[in-house]
């Protein structure tokens, strides 16, 4: 698998270009479609742009996309996820309640790339998600096979989310994986 199409999209493409980001319409033309899936009611959060934020469906169940940034500091990637519940008001956690199935966190470091797929009872658990509007985070790290952390938080993190890591670099073992979470 190459990091673009023939079109000159790509994985790594700036996420908040385009009203849906490249990465997501990669997604499905190359693993979706593939696996008979289809993603419908596709709709580009405009608020979270810069994460590559989407909501849609896909086989009755409502999904969230995201890709995750680099940041300058810290190992992982960062992935923003939080909801405006009022126009003008303040952001908030997603709620079990909010009626999301699951979460598709693209990440990638050249020529590496995967997507994390978290079933929402699993980001209750793990305080991501809140529920009845108790705890929650509005964003989190990341950690992909790939990256090697050195806080013990972190390395704690990166073992619970790599049993939810679906490496695409290569095509055919990526969708034998992905037929089997989503």
């Amino acid at each position: 698998m190459t990091p673009n199409n023939q079109t000159g999209a790509s994985w790594y493409a700036d996420p908040s270009q385009g009203s849906i980001p490249d990465s997501f319409n990669l997604f499905q033309e190359q693993f979706l479609k593939p696996l008979g899936k289809t993603a419908v009611n596709i709709e580009r959060e405009k608020e979270s742009a810069e994460y590559g934020s989407v909501r849609f469906e896909i086989d009755g169940q409502t999904c969230l996309y995201r890709q995750a940034k680099h940041t300058p500091k810290k190992v992982g990637q960062f992935a923003a996820l939080w909801k405006r519940p009022a126009m003008s008001g303040e952001i908030a956690p997603f709620d079990y309640d909010d009626g999301i199935d699951r979460v598709i966190i693209l990440v990638g470091e050249h020529p590496r790339f995967g997507v994390f797929v978290f079933p929402c009872r699993l980001l209750v658990e793990k305080d991501i998600f809140s529920e009845k509007s108790i705890g929650g985070k509005r964003a989190f790290r990341v950690y992909a096979p790939w990256v090697m952390p050195s806080a013990a938080q972190a390395k704690r993190a990166k073992i619970w989310q790599c049993d939810h890591f679906v490496e695409l670099t290569d095509t055919t073992q990526g969708l034998a994986q992905l037929a089997k979470v989503l």
